[in-house]
């Protein structure tokens, strides 16, 4: 799979070889609720075209506004989803904001975990691709 990229100001999607879609915040991002619904817009037009597992850098980024937490908690049924999102977090900030992710993430459609590295998200999104594909 050739791969994709989708550049914004404070973040870029990219697609890897794996097929796994991407998703890095410039360090020091703020999520506040304008850069959440820019991310997710994308993000759904991606989806909308190709649904696929997505690896999430949530290491260098700053925070996470109350705004911007309501509105990823309000996803309506029906809407274009990943398969499954690994979030990476190395920075004590980053555990944080990837544990608040998760909780928001828990009436999702779809398996999320937090991982140490990206190399431990990957593998086990591509278990779960795998395991997916047997059902």
């Amino acid at each position: 799979m050739m791969e994709e990229r989708v550049e914004d100001s404070e973040f870029t999607y990219w697609t890897g070889d794996d097929g796994i879609l991407r998703l890095r915040f410039v360090p020091g991002t703020d999520l506040n609720l304008e850069v959440v619904k820019r991310c997710v817009g994308i993000g759904l037009e991606i989806f909308r075209e190709r649904p696929q597992p997505l690896l999430v850098h949530f290491d260098e980024i700053r925070g996470l506004s109350r705004e911007a937490r309501s509105f990823g908690s309000t996803a309506e049924p029906g809407m274009p989803s990943p398969t499954a999102v690994g979030i990476v977090v190395r920075s004590p900030i980053a555990r944080v904001v990837g544990a608040m992710f998760i909780a928001l993430m828990k009436k999702q459609p779809y398996p999320a975990r937090v991982f140490p590295s990206e190399e431990t998200a990957a593998a086990w999104l591509k278990t779960v691709e795998r395991n997916s594909e047997k059902d």
